[in-house]
C-alpha cells in the first residue's frame, strides 16, 4: 500500500524530530547551568567559612598568648566576640566567635596554665 504525501507534509515528520530534540537539548543544558551557577555559590560560601574558621583559630590563639603571658587578652576587630573565663583557676575556657561575610565560626578551647606553659585540654567548634 503506498500512501501519497503532498509535497507541503513531506518535511513534517523531520521538522517535528529536530524540534524535539532541541527542546530535550535545551532542557538539558539549562539543567546543567543551573548547577554550576549555584554551586559556585556553594564553593564561595565553603571559602568564607574556612577564613570564619582560621580567624577564630587566631584570636584563640592570641587569648593563650596573652594567658600564657599572664597579660590581659584584647579583642582584635576581627574577633566578633572572644570570652574568658577563669573560675576554674588554673583552667582557663576561651570561647572565640568570628563572623565573615555570613560565615560564623565559634570555638571553644579549655586550656590549663602551669608556670609560663598553656596545656591544652580542649579545643572543638561548636
Amino acid at each position: 500500500m503506498k500512501k501519497n504525501f503532498s509535497k507541503n507534509q513531506a518535511g513534517y515528520v523531520a521538522l517535528v524530530s529536530a524540534i524535539l530534540v532541541s527542546g530535550v537539548m535545551m532542557a538539558l543544558a539549562v539543567s546543567v547551568s543551573r548547577a554550576a551557577f549555584w554551586g559556585r555559590f556553594d564553593a564561595l560560601a565553603r571559602e568564607n567559612k574556612i577564613v570564619a574558621r582560621e580567624m577564630a583559630k587566631g584570636c584563640a590563639e592570641q587569648a593563650l598568648l596573652k594567658i600564657a603571658k599572664n597579660e590581659e587578652p584584647v579583642v582584635w576587630e576581627m574577633c566578633s566576640d572572644l570570652q574568658i573565663n577563669a573560675d576554674n583557676d588554673p583552667v582557663y575556657e576561651i570561647i572565640a566567635r568570628t563572623d565573615w561575610k555570613n560565615s560564623f565560626a565559634r570555638l571553644r578551647i579549655a586550656a590549663e596554665r602551669t608556670g609560663g606553659k598553656i596545656k591544652i585540654l580542649q579545643w572543638e567548634e561548636f
